[in-house]
């Protein structure tokens, strides 16, 4: 089980999976900053018990433009 001391050393952990889907966002013609998607998450992941490095890419990963569009 990996644990973590503090939130940036989790930013750190999932930044690549965070700089990934920016571009594939960019791709598709949304253009926002790794910060965007991560603060996107960061309320919802707060509340959740027993999250997973697993659970927290794969919610990163499965974001879809549609979503962003209502925020």
């Amino acid at each position: 089980m990996v644990e973590f001391n503090n939130i940036n050393e989790l930013f750190e952990r999932v930044y690549p999976c965070l700089k990934l889907k920016k571009k594939l966002l960019y791709l598709q013609g949304v253009d926002v900053s790794i910060k965007f998607i991560w603060d996107y998450f960061t309320d919802d992941w707060k509340n959740s018990i027993n999250l997973t490095l697993y659970d927290m890419v794969n919610d990163i990963m499965m974001l879809d433009v549609n979503n962003l569009k209502e925020v």
